[in-house]
């Protein structure tokens, strides 16, 4: 009879070719697909990189402006907070600035779509001005939150 330990080496034997989904997808997010983009978008000028991305602007508005019922909000803000701490767990995992500074990219990506989605949101359905006082105190709040918003895109740099 097999000890329990000797079954467990000959896994982790058989295993250690195999990169594990977790080591797939950070190679895939760090290393192959900004030297994709480079190999590609080198050949561009800056007029035409200016059209790529406004195009891919303009893409993306359904993400932002298409309002899906409560269940699919929900299902949505839990696979972003999955995708969020699998990606932090990736970069615990692997030590090099290079991996880090793409990881972070991406995770401000993510941000910045959602930040727009609430933008989108609150600008279009719940500022209220059914009176004088609630609508001052609407833009103030309202104004607040933008605020906010703006100091996510341009921080203060303290001395």
């Amino acid at each position: 009879m097999v000890s329990p330990s000797k079954v467990r080496a000959q896994r982790r034997w058989i295993r250690a070719g195999v990169p594990s989904n977790s080591e797939w997808l950070a190679t895939l997010l760090v290393d192959r697909l900004p030297q994709t983009f480079d190999h590609v978008l080198k050949w561009l000028n800056r007029r035409q990189l200016v059209i790529l991305l406004g195009s891919l602007l303009i893409m993306c508005l359904p993400l932002v402006t298409v309002r899906p019922s409560i269940w699919q909000q929900g299902l949505i803000a839990v696979l972003l907070i999955l995708v969020g701490r699998a990606v932090l767990q990736m970069e615990d995992r692997r030590s090099d600035n290079h991996s880090s500074e793409y990881l972070h990219l991406f995770l401000i990506v993510l941000s910045v779509v959602t930040t727009m989605r609430y933008f989108y949101y609150r600008t279009s359905y719940t500022l209220n001005f059914d009176g004088v006082v609630n609508g001052l105190f609407c833009l103030l709040l309202y104004a607040a939150e933008m605020y906010a918003i703006a100091l996510l895109c341009w921080p203060i740099s303290r001395p």
